[in-house]
């Protein structure tokens, strides 16, 4: 059924076929009949009314941009009773749910400049009346997580052909190659002399060895290095830990909240403010100590013990 106004009245057509006259007229607030005009020269489209059903049930949960159209529909679906509908139909109501969608949001930037306007108009203060998007925090540390270094490392000496060697670890070699993993736990006062005097002072005398070496000096502990000492390096602490678990477990979470691989910029934003809210609560959480599962203690704890032990 369409409808238009003429200012006092509201008019109704019959939609369901073109050839049907049908209509009623009724008063502006829709209360009451003012005039019935012809009948129907049909009998009910359960077709129709089924696909009308669902477009109308869909889009009360239009508000919740995160959510897959898909994913809506098939919720909907599993609450009436549908005999009729197929694939094209399933097809229009995902249409009609992104229009109505779009409907709430200003048109698409095509260019740098409708970007930079359309950032301009978006509110960008979270809850907290904080505009969080312009914080430019320049005094963060960045820390290396431990894993990821170990991991990076024993790829180069795959690179390099020597992983036969690194896991026999009775073999110069295999020794020598283990000393390198024992840098994170060092203080950085100590990095530079621990690699002179006692990794390199019995490098053994192999090509492939001088290019590990050459490797870690290079890019993890001269100064001018890509990835500096102060970056990786810190005595082990019982209570710390240094991992990238939390950012990805953000990631994970922060990704599983759009359906598509480029989001407009407006949904982004607007995932992005949602999620700040409870990040608020997370940042008054930061002063207590996070559990650790009793393997990643006991591991900590021991090396910790072999730490003090040494020194």
């Amino acid at each position: 059924m369409t409808s238009y106004s003429s200012g006092r009245h509201q008019h109704f057509l019959c939609s369901t076929v073109k050839q049907c006259k049908a209509s009623i007229t009724t008063d502006a607030k829709v209360l009451s009949i003012v005039k019935n005009k012809n009948e129907h020269v049909h009998g009910p489209n359960e077709h129709k009314t089924e696909t009308q059903q669902l477009r109308v049930r869909v889009s009360k949960n239009s508000g919740d941009v995160c959510q897959r159209p898909s994913k809506i529909i098939r919720g909907e679906l599993q609450k009436m009773e549908e005999s009729l509908l197929d694939r094209k139909d399933l097809k229009n109501v995902a249409m009609s749910l992104y229009i109505e969608r779009r409907k709430n949001m200003p048109r698409l930037p095509k260019c740098r400049a409708d970007i930079r306007e359309a950032l301009d108009a978006i509110d960008t203060t979270t809850n907290k009346s904080q505009n969080f998007t312009l914080v430019n925090d320049q005094e963060t540390d960045i820390s290396c997580c431990r894993f990821h270094l170990g991991q990076n490392w024993w790829r180069r000496i795959q690179t390099i052909g020597q992983s036969t060697e690194y896991k026999e670890r009775s073999s110069e070699v295999g020794k020598w190659l283990n000393q390198f993993f024992g840098l994170a736990f060092l203080s950085l006062e100590e990095i530079e002399d621990c690699f002179v005097e006692d990794i390199m002072a019995v490098t053994p005398q192999n090509e492939k060895c001088l290019k590990f070496s050459d490797y870690i000096l290079e890019n993890y502990v001269a100064a001018d290095s890509k990835f500096p000492p102060q970056i990786w390096a810190s005595p082990p602490d019982s209570e710390a830990k240094r991992t990238t678990n939390g950012p990805e477990s953000f990631h994970s979470y922060f990704n599983s909240q759009f359906y598509t691989c480029h989001p407009s910029i407006f949904i982004f934003m607007d995932v992005f403010q949602k999620i700040q809210t409870t990040t608020y609560i997370k940042i008054r959480s930061l002063s207590a100590i996070a559990p650790f599962r009793k393997n990643d203690r006991e591991r900590i704890e021991f090396i910790f013990e072999q730490f003090c032990q040494v020194w």
